[in-house]
This record gives C-alpha cells, sequence and structure tokens, in this order.
C-alpha cells in the first residue's frame, strides 16, 4: 500500500534507475555540446580579455588572484563584501597550479557546463522518467549556457550547483520511497552541503533551502513525522553549517548576519530607476538623490565622484552601501506604483527567449556597443508590443543587424531555440500534471528565481534564468518526448486501420 502511494506521488520515478544516461547515445550527445562550446570558446581562447564582463568579471579575477597568491578575500587591501566566496574560490583552485590564466578558467567551466548537460539527463530521468536524452540534447544546444561558460561569471557554477542540489535531493527522497520508508538522512545532508555552497556563490539561492525542507517534510506523509522531520532538519542544518561561518565573518566587520550586500546594491539600483521614472530626472541624478537622503538620515558625506559611479561607492563603502538600502526600501513602499511596474518588467524582461546581445558581441568582437540605444532587445520587444512593427524592424537593421550580421543571425538562432524549449516545457508539464511532486518541485523554483530575479531584471538580464534552465531542458525534454509518442502511436493506429 506505501509502495503505491509513493508511486502517485512520484510517477513511475521512484523505480527508474538514474545512471542510464551514461549511454552510448548520450555520450555522442555530451560530446557535440564539448564541440558546441569549444567552437564557442575558441575566440576566448585567442583573446583571453573577451572573457571579461566589464565590472564584475574583474572583480572576481581580482578576488580570485588574492586568495590564491595573497590567501585574502579581498580586491585590494579592504575585506571584500559585494560578493560571496564560492566562484573566487573555484578560480582560485585553477589560478594556483596553472597560474592567473582566464583561458584555465573558461576551459574548465566549458568542462563544467558539458557535466551540466548530464545532471540534466540525469535530473530528468529522476523527475519525469522518459525525455531525458532529449533533456540533454536540448541543454547541449542551450544558447545560454553556451554563452555563460565562456565568461567569468559565476552562472555555470551555480547552475551545476543547483542542478546537483536537485538531484541529490530527489536521490534521498526516491530512497525513501524505494526502501519502505527507510531513513535517507545521509542524501539529505548532503543536498543541504550543495545548497550551502550555492548560497555562497549566489546567496539568491538560500530561498531554495526552505522549499526543499517543506517538500521533505510533506512529501512522504505516509511516514512517521519524526522521521520526515529530521531528514528536513539535516538538510536545513547542514546548510547552515556551510554558510555560517561565513555568516559570522560579515557579522563581525558589518554588524549583520549577511552573505553578501550585493542584495542591497540591487536594490539601491532599483530604487534609482524607480525615482528617475516617477521625477522625470536622469540615472545620474537619481543616484545623486538616493545619496543626499542616505547622508541627510545617517549624517555622512559624498562626492560628485560617488554620484558619478554609485556601485563602486557601495563597492568600497558596505556599511553606507546597507543604509542606502533602508533609504532605498522607503523609496520602494512610498513609490509603490512605479515600484510595482518595474518589478513586473523585471520579471517579463528576464524570460525574453533570447541571450543579451551585447553578450554575443562582446564574445566575438571583444567589445560592447557604446553608441546607440541600449537594451536594444528590450526596446525592440516594446515597440513590437505597442504594434510599432515598422519602428522596431527599422530599429534592430539600423542598431545591429547593419552592424553585425553574424552576431544577429546567432541570436535569431538562440531565439529559436528557447523559444522551442518554451513551448516543450509547457507540453511537458501539461503532461506530467498529475505527478504532485514534480510539479511541485518544478513550479515553486521557477516562481522563485522569477520573483527574486524581478529586482533587477529590468536591466533585461537574460543570465537571470541560468539556475532555472536545467528544469526548464527537463521538463521541454519530456514535452518533446511525450509529443514523439503520441505522434508515433497515432501514425501506427492509423496504419493498422489501412
Amino acid at each position: 500500500m506505501q509502495m503505491l502511494y509513493f508511486r502517485a506521488l512520484f510517477g513511475d520515478t521512484a523505480n527508474r534507475k538514474v545512471l542510464n544516461v551514461f549511454s552510448r547515445t548520450a555520450l555522442l550527445v555530451l560530446a557535440i555540446a564539448l564541440l558546441l562550446r569549444l567552437l564557442f570558446a575558441l575566440p576566448v581562447l585567442l583573446h583571453p580579455e573577451r572573457s571579461f564582463v566589464p565590472g564584475d568579471s574583474e572583480r572576481y579575477h581580482r578576488l580570485a588572484m588574492n586568495i590564491a597568491f595573497r590567501q585574502r578575500f579581498s580586491t585590494d587591501d579592504e575585506p571584500y563584501f559585494l560578493r560571496p566566496p564560492t566562484y573566487p574560490v573555484f578560480l582560485a583552485l585553477l589560478y594556483s597550479p596553472f597560474g592567473a590564466d582566464a583561458r584555465v578558467a573558461v576551459i574548465a567551466q566549458v568542462a563544467l557546463s558539458v557535466a551540466t548537460a548530464m545532471l540534466v539527463g540525469m535530473l530528468t530521468r529522476m523527475l519525469f522518467g522518459n525525455g531525458y536524452m532529449h533533456a540533454i540534447i536540448l541543454f547541449a544546444i542551450n544558447p545560454l549556457s553556451i554563452a555563460m561558460c565562456v565568461v567569468l561569471m559565476s552562472e555555470t557554477l551555480f547552475c551545476a550547483l543547483i542542478c546537483g542540489a536537485l538531484i541529490v535531493f530527489l536521490q534521498g527522497c526516491f530512497w525513501h520511497a524505494r526502501n519502505n520508508g527507510r531513513n535517507a538522512i545521509g542524501w539529505f545532508v548532503a543536498c543541504g552541503v550543495l545548497v550551502g555552497i550555492a548560497a555562497l556563490c549566489r546567496s539568491v539561492a538560500i530561498g531554495i533551502l526552505p522549499l526543499l525542507a517543506a517538500l521533505a517534510l510533506f512529501a512522504c506523509r505516509r511516514c512517521s513525522i519524526r522521521l520526515r522531520a529530521a531528514q528536513s532538519l539535516a538538510l536545513v542544518f547542514a546548510a547552515l553549517l556551510v554558510i555560517t561561518p561565513w555568516l559570522f565573518r560579515n557579522r563581525v566587520y558589518l554588524g549583520r548576519w549577511l552573505i553578501d550586500i550585493n542584495g542591497q546594491v540591487t536594490l539601491v539600483f532599483f530604487a534609482s530607476r524607480v525615482l528617475s521614472e516617477s521625477h522625470g530626472i536622469s540615472g545620474r541624478e537619481s543616484d545623486e538623490m538616493l545619496l543626499k537622503l542616505a547622508s541627510k538620515r545617517f549624517g555622512w558625506s559624498y562626492t560628485s565622484s560617488d554620484a558619478a559611479n554609485l556601485h563602486i561607492f557601495c563597492e568600497h563603502h558596505p556599511v553606507k552601501a546597507i543604509q542606502l538600502s533602508q533609504v532605498a526600501q522607503h523609496i520602494v513602499l512610498a513609490e509603490w506604483v512605479y515600484s510595482l511596474h518595474y518589478y513586473l518588467r523585471g520579471c517579463l524582461l528576464m524570460w525574453l527567449p533570447f541571450v543579451s546581445y551585447s553578450t554575443w558581441v562582446g564574445t566575438l568582437y571583444g567589445k560592447v556597443p557604446t553608441d546607440g540605444i541600449g537594451g536594444l532587445s528590450a526596446e525592440v520587444l516594446r515597440r513590437l508590443l505597442k504594434l510599432k512593427f515598422g519602428e522596431a524592424f527599422e530599429l534592430a537593421m539600423r542598431e545591429r543587424f547593419g552592424r553585425y550580421p553574424l552576431v544577429t543571425l546567432l541570436w535569431l538562432l538562440t531565439l529559436f531555440v528557447e523559444l522551442c524549449v518554451y513551448a516543450f516545457a509547457i507540453v511537458g508539464l501539461l503532461a506530467i500534471r498529475r505527478n504532485a511532486f514534480t510539479i511541485s518541485l518544478i513550479i515553486a523554483v521557477i516562481i522563485y528565481f522569477t520573483l527574486t530575479g524581478g529586482i533587477a531584471g529590468h536591466f533585461a538580464l537574460s543570465r537571470l534564468r541560468m539556475p532555472i534552465e536545467p528544469l526548464l531542458c527537463a521538463a521541454s525534454g519530456y514535452g518533446l518526448h511525450f509529443l514523439i509518442t503520441r505522434a508515433m502511436g497515432a501514425s501506427s493506429d492509423a496504419a493498422r486501420v489501412e
């Protein structure tokens, strides 16, 4: 009776083996994934400076060098708080034996991205039972994962950690189900460790912890509440054990229990955009208005150069950045109409089905367009939504296609691939809708990363989707398998009728 309950909850996946993804076909697909990433990495390997996204990559690089060669987490001589440590430590582990060469990091990230494709296959096998080969193929050609693995950014590592944490969590749940409620606490401890490491890669991952803990607590309701609670608490405590030393370090320096101040800085820029729109002023003027309000409230001063580069100011003055975020919070609440507009816009923009145009241009041409219109993809989309098709086409042709025809064609190809992934994912989720566990897990993770990405999504950053891509590819792989199976079944029925 208990096994029937588990099958109803998890579907047939509770009895499936995971390692079937290591078939010859899967290995061939992984080889194709490797080839695609190496082809795209070739310009970066020849010109290592193209792996640096302006601002972020340089900081990661300096942090990694200081960790590897000076044993300190800083970009200069002061403790650093804007970014968490996992990705800089990952780079430092590569720099220590091979030197501070960005090409070594790119090669490692290419290998990690290919390994993530394999993890996506395993994840699909465990969640859906079928379609794992299609999921591997879709992730192998996934434009976002290809683009991000050749730049010094944390998204590739973060995506692998989230994917690995979900696999270990599912393995714990299915071990529990297959063995008639036996304790699977070891798997949940391992999942908690991976979630903790992921949170120290990008602090947004900490929100996954209560989601997984709740699923572990309520998914197997036929088991004793003591066993379910023990497994759920083990997951939470393992994650907290990983992040607590870093929280304590920041508590000592900043007086706050924080993983980093990136969330606070993001809120500051969000409030600045809200001020800019509500008062009809420029971005620099809204930045200066924020600084003026915070300086009056907390009694510190600033210079005109601070207003000219608010990001650098927040990076060099973490305590003031936290105080700025408190002022930003009041502005967001006071201007709630504009804030809601910008937030919802951000949630939608992060789902635009393409990789940012500047990412392709920066990697293939070694530069990002500084003239013309910034955020062109979002601007074109806005004009299309207003049914101004002529203006949208003219803008896209003038600002991009005329200058970078190869990149534009690549951009259109990625648009097609992402749209296919979205469409097949919807089919997959509809087909598996009776599997409450799979649907709950996927929908909860997607909603969480969408809601947390909304506050930064107004920058139209496609990389905010990166932790969701494995689940999208898993669902779309199953959706594609479902459609192919239905089509083959319909054709065979027609043949029998004839």
